[in-house]
């Protein structure tokens, strides 16, 4: 489904390849919680995600499944935000996974260079943080006007898959349960 939040167009969307998806990522967990995790960032979250090197976690752990629905998905994304009939070709250029204890999150960030952004909830009670999309309007968005909503808050799911442009400015609100959110971010050009 795509949502024209702010007049721009978020696509959430459950995979029906959950299941297969699940296994491919279960099945290489315990390679991927031996990474060298870190916090690039200012906030606190745990991730694979290098400023170095291009992290690419889904062709490395070869997610087939994953990176086949999500690049398929998002070609079709752009066609239907573009409006244009013609494919677009789009290819996961870096992924990393990121894992949330309690208390970590991230604050407000874009993802440079790319077209489509995403992320893909494996495992998430649905009340571990919310993914936050803001709105770009400055002034709405700074409660200088009453016109739209300064942000759009959502509950991540597991098997859900969020696309967004990569410019969109978005957070994820602090794990404030003691189970562990893992989610897979990646960058589509």
């Amino acid at each position: 489904m795509i949502n024209n939040w702010f007049s721009i167009p978020v696509l959430h969307q459950d995979l029906l390849e959950k299941d297969e998806i699940q296994k491919e990522i279960e099945s290489v967990l315990p390679l991927l919680r031996k990474e060298n995790l870190a916090n690039p960032w200012q906030d606190n979250v745990l991730t694979t995600f290098k400023f170095t090197t291009v992290v690419n976690d889904i062709y490395k752990y070869n997610l087939v499944t994953l990176k086949n629905v999500v690049e398929t998905i998002a070609g079709k994304y752009l066609i239907e935000t573009t409006r244009s009939s013609e494919v677009e070709r789009v290819k996961i250029y870096n992924s990393w996974i990121n894992f949330y204890k309690q208390d970590m999150f991230q604050f407000d960030h874009i993802h440079q260079f790319s077209k489509v952004s995403g992320v893909y909830y494996y495992q998430t009670s649905g009340e571990d943080g919310n993914l936050v999309f803001v709105n770009p309007n400055t002034y709405v968005a700074d409660g200088l006007s009453n016109i739209g909503v300064p942000e759009v808050s959502c509950k991540p799911k597991v098997g859900r898959l969020f696309l967004f442009p990569s410019w969109l400015r978005h957070r994820v609100m602090p794990n404030k349960t003691p189970r562990e959110r893992i989610s897979i971010s990646f960058n589509l050009k």
